[in-house]
């Protein structure tokens, strides 16, 4: 039953990308005959003399080019989504076959969370929605697993902005103190806080499990496997700490983290 819930999930969300980029590439195809079919009238008209390209061609040309950059827009972000789709169920994998091994190495927490930031600064711009990082003054160097929490921090912050249509998704940090009294190991919390469309209890229920995903309208429209929080969840619980929700319908959300580093 798992096996076939999996591969139903998976062709879903595969196959609403694939149609999309198979529709635009097709309506770049036509453009590219409206080119060629102008260039080689222009070419057999004036194949002896130097002459420009009439008003009415120009302006053809100028319309397709815009029509273009839509469609190269939508292919981009139909392959952003094959491509989270993709490193969803390469997570899931190797989370359940315990083959995650995090790393210890020295890290920025703050350029790392700048480095999410600047990530979707364009996304938060179209959308005419603010995206902010709160925090503290000082430098944050540690030992951990930098891929790890910056595949957390883009998770929420990217489900944050997906649900938010006005306000603002703003990314907070603070040091939580040392694990133990005396202990190496220090505790961190990164909470993103935005002014979306917020959750009901019923719906919260839900964020945390394989492939379930709550049944409002706003999730039916974005779509996604319903694995990313799911990911998330264990990959923070690898990482000593743990992850939470608080929201209120229609008052926003926040999702938060603990982990823990050296």
């Amino acid at each position: 039953r798992y096996r076939e819930q999996f591969v139903d999930v998976l062709c879903h969300e595969l196959r609403n990308p694939v149609c999309g980029i198979i529709g635009n590439v097709e309506l770049l195809q036509t453009g590219l005959e409206l080119r060629q079919n102008i260039i080689g009238s222009h070419r057999e008209a004036h194949c002896n003399s130097e002459t420009r390209l009439s008003a009415i061609d120009v302006a053809s040309l100028q319309s397709q080019l815009a029509d273009d950059i839509v469609s190269v827009d939508a292919i981009a972000v139909c392959a952003e989504h094959m491509k989270v789709v993709t490193d969803d169920v390469l997570s899931l994998s190797k989370l359940e076959e315990r083959k995650v091994v995090l790393e210890h190495v020295p890290l920025d927490l703050k350029a790392t969370i700048g480095s999410v930031i600047k990530m979707f600064s364009i996304s938060a711009q179209k959308k005419g929605i603010e995206l902010l990082a709160d925090l503290p003054s000082g430098d944050l160097h540690v030992l951990g697993d930098q891929g790890r929490i910056a595949q957390v921090l883009v998770n929420l912050v990217s489900n944050a902005i997906k649900f938010t249509d006005m306000g603002s998704v703003i990314v907070e940090l603070s040091y939580l103190g040392q694990t133990l009294p005396g202990s190496c190991k220090s505790r961190f919390k990164i909470a993103v806080r935005d002014t979306g469309c917020g959750l009901e209890n019923a719906e919260m229920s839900l964020l945390f499990q394989r492939f379930a995903q709550p049944t409002s309208t706003s999730f039916a429209k974005h779509g996604g496997t319903g694995l990313g929080l799911y990911i998330s969840k264990h990959l923070v619980e690898l990482m000593g700490g743990l992850l939470n929700v608080e929201s209120q319908k229609w008052k926003g959300s926040t999702f938060s983290f603990t982990f823990q580093a050296q």
